[in-house]
């Protein structure tokens, strides 16, 4: 939706947060595959890089989103990921609210971009239907 407005740099970290969500509760289900897929496009991947390999890694991608803009981007992208496949699970809630900490966020503002991001992913699952004809 919104990762065009970040650098290059900042894309690429975001690739690494949203692995470390999609894999936060084990799970990569199809959604959250084609999820993975359209994100991919939207910022001009050809692939993912490998999840962080450690919470070091993770808070090193955090780093690279310097201003509020790019910050609140991250978040709402990343609420994103996390309701792909129809629900947010408790690992999956404690990346994210581990994420609004550490840009020192109001808690509220993940459930402002949570109601966001269901209805993101429920028009992209609309949009989908229409172009398959399903």
């Amino acid at each position: 939706m919104f990762l065009s407005l970040l650098s290059a740099e900042q894309k690429r970290a975001f690739a690494k947060v949203a692995r470390w969500i999609i894999d936060a509760d084990g799970v990569v289900d199809d959604n959250e595959s084609w999820l993975l897929h359209l994100v991919q496009k939207e910022m001009g991947g050809t692939e993912w890089p490998a999840r962080p390999r450690s919470e070091k890694e993770f808070y090193e991608a955090l780093d690279c989103f310097d201003n509020p803009i790019s910050k609140r981007i991250l978040l709402l992208e990343a609420t994103t990921m996390a309701v792909a496949d129809g629900e947010i699970d408790a690992s999956e809630m404690d990346v994210l609210v581990d994420i609004a900490r550490h840009y020192n966020l109001p808690p509220g503002k993940i459930d402002s971009f949570r109601r966001y991001a269901e209805k993101a992913v429920d028009l992209v699952d609309e949009g989908e239907r229409l172009i398959r004809n399903r």
